[in-house]
């Protein structure tokens, strides 16, 4: 009797046009540091640490669909703050070769293929996207609401950004924010009202919700 697939979810990511990146060097700081936080920071929930495998590409295992989105979303906002473009692509794979815990390398499965394929697609503004064959006609309405997202963060200005980095990944309420950089709550209140703040968290538990609710067939 053959092996049975053992399902995860992967997640792949790279740098939107790194070669055009001011300095090299910087960029290589930058991202190894985003990736080995991730790692450290998230863990409990991945199953084969997110590796790079190439100068500005990376890939890991995570246990969960939403686990692997929210890494990608905080990966996203931490290197906007960078100044670093970057793309992800969240999708299931049926591993048929052991799992290597140590660096998502040198694994074989169904999905893997896919996911490289969605993540290739360079002519896609999108910097989020998700590959589920088994989930029929819903993947395109979440690369749809993907797209969006991608279009807010494209248009915020750079205070903009680090107030929504804070509310978002930090935590801080306004009253903090404004605190924290010295300028008043209503500036901070217009800077979040200007970037969408509400419709851009209605986007996010969008995605969140039906990533927990809907894990791969046979999880």
């Amino acid at each position: 009797m053959g092996q049975v697939p053992r399902n995860h979810t992967v997640l792949m990511g790279d740098i939107v046009e790194s070669e055009q990146f001011p300095s090299r060097e910087h960029l290589h700081v930058v991202f190894n540091r985003s990736v080995d936080a991730a790692n450290q920071k998230h863990g409990d929930d991945i199953a084969s640490p997110l590796t790079i495998t190439l100068g500005d590409e990376f890939q890991g295992l995570f246990s969960s669909r939403a686990a692997a989105f929210r890494v990608a979303h905080e990966m996203r906002l931490e290197l906007l703050h960078e100044g670093v473009r970057c793309r992800f692509v969240v999708g299931d794979v049926h591993l048929e070769t052991p799992l290597n815990k140590s660096s998502a390398w040198n694994m074989l499965g169904r999905g893997l293929a896919e996911a490289r394929g969605r993540l290739e697609e360079k002519q896609d503004p999108n910097a989020y996207r998700f590959s589920f064959p088994e989930d029929g006609d819903l993947p395109p309405l979440l690369d749809a609401i993907g797209s969006s997202l991608s279009f807010l963060e494209e248009g915020w200005t750079e205070r903009q950004q680090l107030y929504i980095r804070e509310s978002l990944l930090s935590g801080l309420d306004v009253v903090e924010i404004a605190d924290r950089h010295g300028v008043s709550k209503r500036a901070v209140y217009k800077g979040l009202e200007a970037a969408n703040l509400k419709l851009y968290q209605r986007q996010l538990d969008a995605i969140s919700g039906y990533l927990r609710a809907h894990e791969s067939a046979g999880r």
